[in-house]
């Protein structure tokens, strides 16, 4: 049986188109090529009304056009060509661009935990001087550390450090998750939380975990806490129906 239109599935991928766009303008470009590529990935996965798809597409290359014009995005790629309506093209494109990003932070982050005097944590929590690999390094050493407050004082909106931060606990909590590392994995979950406690995808992990352990009410109010922030959050709705099932 074919998969139902679902008209909210394509107001999700115009809500992230229209997030990219903002962040073009602020010049957060990691972030906004994140938002594209979930935008992208959605929009290939879904069945949509012909009116709809036409009015994504058409947003979806004037979006490419302004990215490949924004300054702060050629400061980083160089001149770049998007084509136009090729979705699958430009997603295998996105994901070249996020790796090779994700790849320079992780390197500068390990050149950095390897020179003494660039590891030191100073005891006053001043912002270190320097990129985003710097900062993110050192707002999750002061989290690992219980330095919250510290840390979000460092972090504040910068959206690159937020996005690296999110994503490498995230990883890390699906990997202990799916090694049966359980307490690891929600502990990773919630370091990510208090970096951005907005993302329902972030409680919707946390809320899978206490799945695996049977605790059935924690899971419940993770979940809804998802569903609060996007209530229209597909899989969320799924684990909170499995969660009522099995309270």
């Amino acid at each position: 049986m074919a998969e139902p239109i679902r008209r909210e599935d394509a107001a999700l991928v115009n809500k992230k188109l229209e997030e990219c766009r903002r962040l073009i303008s602020r010049g957060n470009i990691f972030p906004c090529l994140i938002n594209f590529r979930e935008a992208l990935e959605k929009i290939l996965s879904i069945r949509m009304l012909p009116a709809d798809e036409k009015q994504l597409h058409d947003k979806i290359n004037a979006l490419q056009q302004e990215l490949a014009e924004s300054a702060a995005f050629k400061k980083i790629y160089g001149p770049v060509t998007f084509r136009d309506d090729d979705m699958a093209t430009s997603l295998d494109f996105l994901k070249q661009l996020i790796r090779i990003k994700e790849e320079e932070l992780q390197a500068v982050m390990e050149e950095r935990q390897n020179t003494e005097s660039e590891r030191q944590i100073d005891e006053d929590g001043s912002p270190p001087e320097g990129d985003a690999a710097g900062r993110a390094e050192k707002a999750r050493s002061l989290i690992d550390r219980g330095r919250i407050d510290e840390a979000r004082e460092l972090i504040s909106e910068d959206e690159d450090v937020i996005s690296f931060l999110v994503g490498h606990y995230n990883s890390a909590g699906i990997g202990h998750r799916k090694e049966g590392k359980l307490d690891e994995a929600l502990a990773e979950f919630r370091k990510a939380l208090l970096v951005a406690p907005g993302d329902e995808g972030l409680h919707y992990n946390v809320a899978r975990v206490h799945v695996e352990r049977k605790e059935w009410e924690l899971a419940r109010t993770s979940i809804l806490k998802a569903l609060g922030i996007n209530p229209e959050f597909r899989h969320g709705l799924a684990l909170l129906k499995h969660i009522e099932e099995n309270r």
